[in-house]
């Protein structure tokens, strides 16, 4: 998956949400 803007945004707001939901993706 690439980071597209809304990946971003989410890092400057919430990085621990976007790990969990890229450990659902990839697991």
């Amino acid at each position: 998956m690439r980071p597209n803007r809304l990946e971003r945004r989410l890092k400057k707001q919430h990085p621990t949400l976007v790990l969990k939901t890229k450990e659902i993706f990839f697991f």
